[in-house]
């Protein structure tokens, strides 16, 4: 059961699925005056769950499929720009499209950092950013987060590290 949640907590819909949802809903609404649209109807139906079931079987079946790290410099000096480098590896067999974010310091007040990226597979990728503390305190990072969407971009995963 544990691990159904786990599953259900980081899956998600995109767009591109609710927009072919839709052209399959439209269809078997026009399917009641156009009755020979009935059976187009039900085969794109089918053929679209066809797709998500393929989509999340490669998207999960892979462990560890994308690797992130972060660094930070081991002090953060007052108002000088910190340097902090993201690291983000694929290692799923197929290109992915990322959406990077990452849980800043409470104390930054910053809480829309986000980067996307395309990372083919097999590849790395460095990104660079800097942050400017203007408050004394202790600066602890949060989660790093991941949402990646595969080839077919019907559903997306969320990895956080």
């Amino acid at each position: 059961m544990k691990a159904v949640l786990k599953f259900l907590k980081n899956f998600f819909l995109t767009t591109r699925f609710f927009a072919l949802s839709g052209g399959v809903i439209a269809a078997f609404l026009f399917s009641f005056f156009f009755p020979g649209l009935y059976g187009v109807a039900q085969l794109s139906g089918i053929l679209l769950l066809a797709v998500v079931f393929l989509d999340s079987l490669m998207m999960w079946v892979p462990a560890g499929p994308v690797q992130m790290k972060r660094f930070t410099p081991p002090r953060l000096s007052n108002g000088d720009n910190n340097v902090i480098r993201l690291f983000i590896r694929n290692r799923y067999p197929f290109t992915v499209k990322l959406l990077v974010i990452d849980e800043l310091p409470p104390l930054l007040q910053i809480r829309d950092l986000k980067f996307k990226r395309t990372l083919a597979s097999g590849r790395e990728e460095e990104i660079d950013y800097n942050i400017k503390p203007v408050v004394r305190g202790e600066y602890q990072f949060g989660s790093l987060h991941a949402i990646i969407s595969g080839p077919l971009g019907l559903i997306s995963r969320r990895i956080s590290e």
